[in-house]
């Protein structure tokens, strides 16, 4: 088991959250539905702060949908995010550094394609050869990619999400 840190970026955030009027008077008051959406929102920036942070201000996460994340992703280009904003993809670089080096291959696994978006940008930066199934990726070209990286044992990196499958 590995542990990773916020990134200080992260714990300004995480402060703020914490410090917000909403979630001050979720304190006071005890509302479920609101500690839902600072839980939510928590959990996220835990992520990327790019998934909350924006502009300057929070952006709270009206529900938990791992579908709504994938929505956004649409809409976020990842390309303008630091990875090392995130504890965990500085974590990620680190052990995947030493794997490679090592020629191990890996299988990393995202619940959403927007985190897996910021993966795939991560390793495009660290010049890795990788390859990627998600949601999107047609049932056709599925076993191909499949096929490739069980064969093709230069290419250390496989990024999913976990819904692959169904």
């Amino acid at each position: 088991m590995l542990f990773c840190k916020l990134t200080p970026l992260q714990r300004d955030i995480y402060k703020q959250v914490l410090n917000s009027d909403e979630v001050q008077a979720l304190l006071r008051r005890g509302a479920r539905l609101t500690a839902f959406r600072a839980i939510t929102t928590l959990r996220k920036l835990c992520n990327h702060p790019s998934f909350v942070y924006q502009n300057g201000e929070i952006r709270w996460s009206e529900n938990d949908a791992n579908d709504q994340l994938d929505e956004d992703a649409a809409n976020n280009d990842v390309s303008t995010w630091k990875w090392a904003d995130s504890g965990k993809l500085v974590v990620l670089k680190r052990v995947l550094t030493m794997w490679i080096a090592s020629n191990h291959r890996s299988l990393i696994f995202s619940q959403t394609r927007i985190l897996l978006n910021a993966i795939e940008e991560m390793c495009r930066q660290e010049g890795w050869s990788y390859l990627r199934m998600d949601g999107m990726t047609s049932m056709k070209k599925r076993q191909t990619l499949i096929d490739t990286f069980n064969q093709d044992s230069s290419i250390p990196l496989m990024l999913l999400t976990t819904r692959t499958g169904g």
